[in-house]
């Protein structure tokens, strides 16, 4: 899971993504977007929350968009890896309106309905990642 804006040095130049959040499934060689939010429409990638039909379906299982349960303070700079077994609830939600954009998405354990990770960007572009004592920060 990531969050925040990132900057990277392509060509010399800066280069400056929007604030994202996601989710994937996979290892770090190869690795499959799940539930993905972007700010802002960039290259041929437009702004809203991307939901892999594919691989997820709807569900009434109830998921909180809320860090209860899960250590702190949350993490402003880093992605994580985090392992769990089964299958995810992921609830994600994003909100464009006259004070901007924000969003937040929540991971669960299905089997245990435990916490795995959330996610949140707010209206002033801060964000943060606040993951289970499983994760392991990406270097």
């Amino acid at each position: 899971m990531s969050s925040a804006a990132k900057k990277v040095v392509r060509s010399r130049v800066f280069e400056t993504f929007p604030a994202s959040l996601g989710v994937s499934s996979g290892n770090a060689n190869h690795s499959t977007a799940l539930a993905y939010i972007l700010s802002a429409t960039y290259q041929n990638q437009q702004k809203g929350v991307l939901v892999d039909l594919n691989r997820c379906r709807h569900t009434s299982t109830f998921v909180p968009l809320s860090h209860v349960g899960l250590p702190g303070p949350p993490d402003r700079l880093h992605t994580f890896t985090c392992i769990a077994r089964g299958q995810l609830l992921i609830r994600a939600r994003a909100v464009w309106d006259r004070r901007g954009f924000a969003a937040s998405i929540a991971v669960r354990s299905s089997p245990t309905r435990k916490p795995v990770a959330f996610g949140f960007i707010n209206h002033t572009g801060s964000g943060g990642l606040y993951t289970s004592r499983g994760c392991v920060r990406n270097s």
